[in-house]
């Protein structure tokens, strides 16, 4: 089928076709968001970078360093829930908050403390370049988004 990448519509189908992790962007307040289009950048210096919606209201509140919490598959509700703007996305989530004051979602597939590197402009979004300054990784199978839904991975 021939899409036309100038209607937003079809655009959006044609990246739906590709599968990719979900995250949770936490910072101090608490406060978050969910993260579709992270990525790795760099490993030395190791940098990950983000598409980050312009409308987002979390983003404006990152000051200094914030939490990437990389979603397991039993975690869906949670990247629903901090998907959608309101208050109480930390109601019923397993949390703790860092020294820093940046919570962190308990039993994650991995963490990333990180700090703005740099911000461009990416047309309805920003691109954000973050340095990752500590990392921890824990068990299960990731969450992954593809087409619309999110599920596990089978091989």
């Amino acid at each position: 089928m021939r899409l036309d990448p100038a209607r937003a519509e079809d655009f959006r189908l044609a990246l739906g076709h590709f599968a990719s992790g979900l995250v949770v962007l936490t910072v101090p307040g608490p406060a978050g968001m969910t993260v579709q289009s992270m990525m790795s950048l760099s490993l030395v210096p190791p940098l990950v970078a983000l598409g980050i919606d312009r409308r987002s209201r979390v983003w404006p509140r990152v000051t200094n360093e914030f939490c990437l919490n990389v979603l397991t598959a039993d975690q869906y509700e949670l990247a629903h829930r901090f998907g959608r703007s309101g208050p109480d996305k930390f109601r019923t989530a397993q949390w703790v908050i860092a020294d820093d004051g940046v919570p962190e979602l308990l039993d994650a597939h991995a963490w990333m403390r990180c700090a703005v590197h740099a911000q461009h402009d990416g047309g309805d979004h920003l691109l954000v370049v973050a340095d990752v300054r500590s990392l921890r990784v824990g068990v299960g199978e990731p969450l992954l988004y593809h087409r619309g839904r999110a599920g596990r991975f089978s091989s």
